[in-house]
């Protein structure tokens, strides 16, 4: 018969509260776990208890993107600098990676790290055509938790300067008030 306990990291060898095992074990917490374990064989001969040591993590990373803001407009360049900022939750882990979609999750490109373990990071964007576009970002961390994105951020390109459609008065006209009215 095998019996196991999970404690937190580190600790001394417990010697009391084990549990039989019979069906695969979790641990109730992420963070640094120890897994201590010991048999008993059907002549009562009991093996020294031993240890092994787990970095359980169970939560998906958070990512943001912070420029360009919501519901904002890009009107001219041909490239922007998508930034944004990244963090994992789960003690003792990190993110290792940011992905940004410019095309609200479609396609997918690795973001650069610009602060530590991507608490910072930036996207160069190739600018498209004019339109209204969603970027999103999500995050991975350590563990290999890929965070799903959120809804992301609206932008719209609008790279066409506008045109005068009407001048009142028009060109050329006499005893006009001193001022005038440009529409477009």
């Amino acid at each position: 018969t095998t019996y196991y306990k999970w404690t937190g990291h580190p600790e001394t060898t417990p010697t009391a509260g084990f549990s039989t095992y019979s069906t695969p074990v979790q641990p109730s917490q992420d963070g640094l776990r120890d897994l201590w374990y010991y048999s008993i064989d059907n002549y009562t001969n009991q093996e020294q208890t031993k240890v092994l040591e787990f970095k359980i993590d169970t939560q998906h990373p958070l990512s943001t993107v912070t420029a360009p803001a919501d519901d904002s407009y890009i009107t001219s360049g041909t490239t922007y600098t998508v930034t944004g900022t990244a963090t994992d939750v789960s003690p003792g882990s990190k993110v290792v990676s940011v992905d940004v979609s410019p095309d609200g999750g479609t396609n997918w490109y690795a973001a650069t790290n610009t602060g530590t373990d991507f608490s910072l990071w930036e996207y160069i964007w190739t600018l498209p055509g004019n339109g209204t576009y969603t970027i999103k970002s999500r995050a991975t961390d350590e563990a290999g938790n890929i965070e799903t994105p959120g809804v992301g951020n609206s932008v719209t390109i609008d790279m066409t300067p506008p045109t005068v459609v009407s001048v009142d008065p028009l060109n050329g006209s006499v005893g006009v008030a001193n001022a005038a009215n440009v529409y477009a």
